[in-house]
Order: structure tokens, then C-alpha cells, then sequence
């Protein structure tokens, strides 16, 4: 392989895993796979015609080679965004995109996009802002927003299918709940239960009803993080979107329900046409789920 092999891609996930000494936390900061971090890395290698990186003990660290690259990458990679963006100023990829979420996907993949977006347009700026179901989807017609991830939707507005979010139960580690083989929502009887406030309490409601289970709900929470914390402090259980739990699952045990439980999440925009820079951020947020760790 050849120099004119390089790309754009290489370079990022070159100068990303010599920061973060981690193919996983490398490939969050750029928006990749891990596996596409892996594969960029082998091809800058072959490209460049050296061992650039050395994994060692669960981290990676450059050799001697890959520190006299990165000074060299760094300058070509920032001389590469400053062109990019005199391009997209130039085709209007530029502007505000504000983008109104539910709690589970403002955890994760909102900020997950807000980087793809700002390292692949520089001249996009993101707000997140945060609410219910009820009111993403108001903030949609109303304007408020841009674009919003909720699953609630309504006839003035457009709408694609975005993600199937399964609803799953976190306990304290050791719970006795989290050692059993085939879990149904009537094992929570009378278990005290962390409701969460901050919009699919009501599908859970349903969910709970259906099954004939009384439900022991003990606190009612809004905020997902706090929700988590107080699962782990051993103050209940909880039934939370799946979204909700990558980056938590170090805190909690987590268990899916048979058959499973889960809510359809939707992609809405207004009628009558996106600019280019929030057609663009539709875009990404439709393409994101796929980066999503299994």
C-alpha cells in the first residue's frame, strides 16, 4: 500500500488512540466502530510502512516511529478539517441545529452525534436539550427544535423509524433478581421499585399492568443517572431503557425480560423542507444507531 492509500479516517483514528491509549475509548471520541479503529490503524500502518503502536497489558502506546508520525499526522489532520470547512461554508453546512431528545438517548447517542457532527462539519453547532416522550414531540411542532428522538409522534409532523429500545430490568449487584435464568415482569411483585419520571414511566405502567403486577413504586425519579446510582445504593430495582445502561452496566446488574420488553423510538422533523445542516445532522442520527456497542 501507498501513501495515496491515506485517508481522512486513518489519520483520526491514529491521532485518537495516541490520546486515549484505548481502541474503545479512541473509537468514541471519533464516532467509529472499534472494529473500524482496528481496521484504519492496520491500513495507516501498511501505508506509512511501520509499527506505529504497541499493545501492551490492556493499553496501547506509541513506539518510536508512531511519536515521530503523530506531530506530522496531527499538522496534516488539522490542515485537512480547515479545508473541509471552507467547503461546507461554502454549500451552507453551517448554522444551529437544536436537538430535543429523551433522557436515555441524551445519555449516549446525542453526544455520541454531537461529535460526528462537529469533527465531520466544524461550522455545525449543536444544542441538546431534553425532555419527556410528550415533550420532544411539542417541541418538534412548536418549532423549539430542530429534530427529536421520542417515541411519540403526531400527523403534522414527519417521522422515520429510529431505534427499537428494549426495556430492561437493573438491580444491585447480588440481587437475587439478577441470578435468575428466565426473568418475567411477575418476579416483581412486590419489589420495591424506582420508577423512572423521565418519560417512559407510562409504558412501564402498561407493561406492569398487563402482567397483573402490582407495582411497589417507592420513588419516582427524573433524572436517568440518579436513577442508576440509587439502583446501585441498593434502594430498589428498576425497568429502563437499554440505552440507558452502556455505560452503566459496571454499576448495576442487568437483566432482559422474556418474552422481551421494548418501545419503538422515532427520528421527527417539521414539514416543508430541512436546511442543509440539519438535513445533515438527520442524517448522522440515522446512520449512529450502527456504532451502537453489541
Amino acid at each position: 500500500m501507498s501513501l495515496r492509500h491515506l485517508n481522512i479516517s486513518m489519520l483520526r483514528a491514529f491521532v485518537a488512540l495516541s490520546e486515549e491509549h484505548s481502541f474503545s475509548r479512541a473509537a468514541a471520541c471519533i464516532g467509529m466502530s472499534q472494529s473500524g479503529v482496528s481496521h484504519a490503524i492496520r491500513e495507516f500502518e501498511e501505508a506509512v510502512g511501520a509499527k506505529l503502536l504497541a499493545r501492551t497489558r490492556g493499553t496501547v502506546a506509541l513506539t518510536a516511529a508512531g511519536e515521530r508520525v503523530l506531530a506530522e499526522a496531527r499538522q496534516v489532520l488539522g490542515a485537512l478539517e480547515r479545508i473541509c470547512a471552507e467547503g461546507q461554508a461554502a454549500t451552507g453546512m453551517t448554522g444551529t441545529v437544536r436537538i430535543g431528545t429523551v433522557p436515555s438517548v441524551n445519555l449516549y447517542m446525542a453526544p455520541l452525534v454531537a461529535k460526528i457532527v462537529q469533527r465531520d462539519f466544524p461550522g455545525i453547532e449543536c444544542v441538546l436539550l431534553e425532555g419527556t416522550d410528550q415533550e420532544v414531540c411539542r417541541w418538534v411542532q412548536a418549532g423549539v427544535v430542530d429534530l427529536g428522538i421520542t417515541a411519540e409522534t403526531a400527523d403534522d409532523i414527519l417521522s422515520d423509524p429510529w431505534l427499537t429500545d428494549e426495556m430492561l430490568l437493573i438491580t444491585p449487584p447480588g440481587h437475587p433478581l439478577a441470578a435468575v435464568e428466565v426473568l418475567q415482569l411477575p418476579a416483581l411483585q412486590g419489589m420495591p421499585l424506582i420508577m423512572s419520571a423521565s418519560g417512559c414511566e407510562r409504558v412501564i405502567s402498561e407493561y406492569l399492568a398487563d402482567a397483573g403486577v402490582n407495582a411497589n413504586v417507592i420513588l419516582r425519579v427524573r433524572d436517568m443517572s440518579a436513577l442508576i446510582t440509587m439502583v446501585s445504593s441498593g434502594v430498589g430495582v428498576s425497568i429502563v431503557p437499554e440505552l440507558c445502561v452502556k455505560r452503566a452496566e459496571a454499576q448495576v446488574a442487568v437483566k432482559r425480560f422474556a418474552p422481551g420488553l421494548a418501545r419503538e423510538l422515532r427520528l421527527l422533523y417539521r414539514r416543508g423542507g430541512l436546511s442543509p445542516a440539519i438535513d445533515m445532522t438527520r442524517q448522522i442520527f440515522a446512520s449512529a444507531t450502527a456504532l451502537l456497542p453489541d
